[in-house]
């Protein structure tokens, strides 16, 4: 499932810099997707090299986090640049805030499970 979900999002985020129409080139979606491709390769590198030794499962799982965050930010905001009367910034913050916050939280709970010292075996992936 893990790796499904690293293609898909790596397929997203290529095809994500074919759009331009909207800004007439880079825009900060193209910013957004730079930093989202970022966050998941962060994710992903401790996999794959398996480093730090003592805590790269803890890693992996806290960049996936918040790799999954960002991608609900953007779905929020998606929904919400529908709602006629609303501007870009309205709609970044709103979502950003709806998803965030919470999200930022449930976060801070979780880690600490994570947490080598909390029992959580290093297996392989």
């Amino acid at each position: 499932m893990g790796y499904a979900y690293v293609g898909g999002l790596g397929v997203m985020l290529t095809t994500s810099f074919a759009i331009y129409r909207q800004y007439n080139g880079f825009g900060i979606f193209h910013v957004a997707a730079i930093l989202s491709a970022a966050t998941l390769l962060a994710g992903m590198l401790p996999v794959w090299r398996k480093r730090p030794t003592h805590n790269w499962l803890q890693l992996h799982y806290s960049f996936m986090y918040l790799s999954v965050l960002e991608l609900y930010v953007a779905l929020v905001a998606e929904v919400l640049v529908r709602v006629p009367g609303l501007d870009f910034w309205e709609v970044a913050g709103a979502s950003s805030a709806v998803v965030l916050l919470p999200g930022a939280v449930l976060f801070s709970r979780l880690r600490r499970q994570w947490e080598p010292s909390a029992g959580l075996a290093q297996r392989s992936v």
